[in-house]
């Protein structure tokens, strides 16, 4: 049963999220880049800043550490910096504006930077700390950033509504839910799956790790051609299940092979959300 939630006063106290309980690093931020080529319109390069500017107020909020509860502060939204620069220089730009840490005492918690190559080429690059967003809200931002360009560029009217629910109504919902019945039985559950001490997985590798864990990490893209592409989806419709578990399934088998261990803890991004 979805629970009512009153829309809470803009600079009311608000408690932390579970994710904000966490301790916040700087690698806790996403980036999102646009590239287009074409003149812009006059003006419309002020969509660079984070859409919906008065219906997100999260965006331009510090978030100070320490008591359980704080008062959310609203910032102005700065405009993005532009600079004619070439294909070497963008990259190393983008890259240090992406690294520039965030400042969660004083905010803002996203960022937008616009850069022109030239008069008919810009590049806009959205960054954000994940106290502010998540996957599925990131998609939400772009998806709004479009219809605005577009609006701004002589296009449809973008026609997008106030959110009807701010952060503190979702940190209070949240807050309530975990105190509750339901809360104690997601703890209840996980104590029970991970109460066995598990050995950690020792995989054959190139090269010795480090003594200290580090945060680096690379992306490895892999194509699959059409037949089998084909063959995973029937596979998962015949088990009534997702392209997802087939594949979480597979790789799981695969470390078995390589480490002979049969239960295996994966971690996977999730949107941890059961309602939007």
């Amino acid at each position: 049963m979805r629970p009512v939630v009153q829309p809470a006063f803009p600079l009311a106290r608000a408690p932390r999220g579970s994710g904000e309980r966490r301790v916040q690093r700087g690698v806790q931020r996403a980036r999102r880049i646009a590239r287009q080529r074409g003149r812009p319109a006059p003006g419309a390069a002020g969509a660079g800043r984070p859409p919906r500017d008065p219906a997100h107020d999260l965006s331009r909020r510090g978030r100070p550490a320490g008591p359980a509860h704080r008062r959310q502060r609203r910032r102005r939204a700065g405009r993005p910096r532009r600079s004619g620069i070439d294909e070497d220089e963008l990259r190393r730009r983008v890259e240090a504006a992406y690294r520039q840490p965030f400042d969660l005492e004083k905010g803002p918690v996203l960022r937008a930077d616009l850069f022109w190559l030239a008069d008919a080429d810009h590049v806009l690059l959205v960054t954000a700390h994940h106290i502010a967003v998540d996957g599925l809200s990131q998609m939400q931002l772009l998806d709004e950033l479009r219809s605005l360009y577009a609006e701004a560029t002589g296009g449809p009217a973008a026609g997008l509504a106030r959110a009807e629910t701010d952060y503190a109504d979702f940190t209070r919902w949240q807050s309530q839910m975990l105190e509750g019945p339901e809360g104690r039985r997601l703890v209840d559950y996980w104590r029970t799956q991970l109460a066995e001490p598990r050995a950690r997985i020792e995989l054959p590798a190139d090269r010795r790790r480090q003594a200290r864990r580090s945060t680096r990490a690379a992306t490895l893209a892999v194509s699959l051609d059409a037949g089998l592409s084909d063959g995973l989806r029937q596979l998962a419709r015949n088990e009534s299940t997702t392209l997802y578990v087939v594949l979480l399934a597979a790789f799981k088998t695969l470390l078995f092979r390589y480490t002979g261990t049969q239960d295996v803890i994966v971690g996977t991004p999730t949107f941890g959300r059961d309602r939007p």
